[in-house]
């Protein structure tokens, strides 16, 4: 073979490979995905943690165990970690933090015993101080203005309650009577509460997720807007709400019209109503929250008692599993997304080496 003969084919044969490699990288570098940076919030004890809710100036609060079967509320920001907060001075509780608004204060709950009786309480923590709301039984999510929702007991009963909104430490509002809703979940800086509500037609009763603007008027459930349900079928729930108006929540999905019920993640406007957003997996999917740009983070499940995969969904990527818009052999599995700001960084909870850490997800620049 002549030696130009002999170039010529390695010329091609080096071309060939240069192509292959083009087409094997190509997609990753005109990978429009977000990707992500992971912080492990650590441990106040070497215990499992978990993250619940992280507001714009990028405060996190959650819950982190300790020994004797104790749980702690804690904070935590970049600069100075985690912090315990003590707002109750029984040695024997567990904590369920909830939110945490961009004034810094936090809406969460304790458990504890009292002469072999369990009592919930749900509080505000502002400013160092534990701020008892009246008849907070327990509360679950916080506005900008303070504004809390949650259940209130019910004559001082820890086993009747009531939703309820506080506009105050002292001024609560029933959200049953004559509202009909039956979990109030979250509330936005507008004043608006989703949840879940009992929706009655012709003596014909269903539980749905609900929508009920505060601001608006008072208190009357012709102004309830019922969300619906996916394939208008089973029941809904209202888990979050951004501050356009948008909802996310879980709802029951009848699959090829067979009689096995699922649940999916929707998110619900004023303008397309209820759209699925899918699973990752066969099964159930559940969305947590939404911020201003229309993200909504969550986490689907094999079943009922396995873990989750934690997800992240918009309209230009869909439904997208978090484990992979982060570096590769990171030793995490990120089950369950919890909360998103408006910067779209990302709390939740994950195994890492096998046990439950807190992270936090801050987008990379590309």
């Amino acid at each position: 073979m002549k030696k130009t003969d002999t170039f010529h084919y390695l010329s091609i044969a080096i071309a060939t490979i240069i192509a292959i490699v083009i087409a094997i990288f190509q997609p990753l570098n005109n990978n429009s995905k977000i990707l992500y940076e992971i912080t492990d919030l650590g441990t106040l004890d070497n215990l499992r943690t978990y993250a619940n809710g992280i507001n714009d100036s990028g405060k996190i609060v959650g819950a982190s165990e300790v020994r004797n079967e104790r749980e702690y509320t804690f904070i935590w920001d970049k600069i100075k970690g985690m912090q315990q907060l003590n707002p109750h001075t029984n040695a024997y509780y567990r904590a369920y933090p909830k939110k945490i608004n961009n004034a810094g204060q936090i809406a969460a709950n304790i458990i504890y015993w009292k002469n072999k009786q369990k009592i919930k309480i749900g509080y505000l923590w502002d400013n160092s101080q534990c701020v008892l709301y009246k008849n907070a039984l327990w509360v679950t999510d916080i506005n900008d203005a303070g504004q809390m929702v949650g259940r209130s007991s019910y004559y001082d009963d820890q086993y009747k309650s009531r939703p309820a909104l506080w506009n105050g430490s002292d001024d609560v509002l029933n959200l049953a009577v004559p509202l009909r809703f039956l979990h109030a979940n979250r509330i936005n800086n507008a004043g608006q509460i989703v949840g879940q509500c009992k929706i009655c037609q012709k003596k014909l009763c269903k539980y749905h997720a609900c929508f009920w603007d505060s601001k608006k008027s008072s208190p009357n459930k012709k102004d309830v807007i019922d969300l619906g349900t996916l394939n208008n079928y089973g029941e809904s729930e209202a888990k979050g709400i951004n501050n356009l108006g948008q909802v996310v929540g879980n709802s029951s999905f009848k699959i090829d019209l067979t009689e096995k019920k699922e649940k999916h993640a929707f998110l619900w406007d004023s303008d397309r109503g209820m759209q699925d957003l899918g699973s990752l997996t066969p099964y159930n999917s559940y969305a947590l929250d939404i911020n201003d740009a229309g993200q909504v983070v969550g986490y689907s499940k094999e079943r009922v008692y396995y873990r989750g995969i934690a997800f992240l969904w918009d309209a230009k990527n869909g439904l997208q599993n978090l484990n992979k818009l982060i570096r590769p052999h990171s030793r995490w599995m990120l089950y369950r997304a919890d909360d998103i700001n408006e910067n779209g960084w990302i709390v939740g909870s994950g195994l890492l080496s096998d046990v439950t850490h807190a992270f936090l997800l801050t987008p990379i620049s590309r």
